[in-house]
């Protein structure tokens, strides 16, 4: 679907739901809001309709301030969405229209819809929620044996729990 499409077809506005106060009580501190349709849409970015989303401590972390200390409301929530890419920029080579995709680690996924560069976005090969913590747990455990355990080829790890 073309962007000016997509964008007349639903009105020229989506819902987000907006950080309006740090707090840490989620729900006052938020208020769903309807935003407008940036006026275009850049060349290396893809449009994503939101189907599921993760909600995980960060998202709390972020409204109430300890996750990244300096952020200043209002600001958009949400950092895990699974969904269908809607419309590409002209510079775009990944992905196409209807491709399933997790959106991970980009704030504003508590929304109808992202808007997010290609690079940020990952195939996936159908629809279903339980690849949205598959994906974002197991980014989370990569990085913590890469950088934080220092794991080095030829190394073993035991797991004896995991969230």
């Amino acid at each position: 679907m073309e962007f000016p499409l997509l964008v007349k077809q639903h009105g020229g506005k989506y819902r987000r739901i907006i950080c309006k106060t740090l707090s840490t009580n989620f729900r006052q501190c938020t208020q769903i809001m309807q935003v407008n349709f940036p006026k275009s849409l850049r060349k290396d970015e893809v449009v994503v309709e939101n189907y599921y989303l993760g909600i995980n401590a960060s998202d709390i972390n972020f409204t109430n301030g300890r996750y990244i200390p300096n952020a200043k409301p209002p600001f958009p929530c949400g950092f895990e969405a699974i969904g269908k890419v809607r419309a590409v920029g002209n510079d775009v080579k990944k992905l196409k229209i209807g491709d399933v995709v997790v959106v991970s680690s980009v704030f504003g996924a508590f929304s109808d819809f992202m808007f997010v560069h290609e690079k940020n976005a990952i195939k996936v090969p159908f629809m279903n929620a339980n690849i949205l913590p598959m994906i974002v747990c197991g980014l989370t455990a990569s990085i913590a044996l890469e950088h934080v355990g220092e794991m080095k080829h030829g190394e073993t790890v035991m797991v004896t729990a995991s969230a």
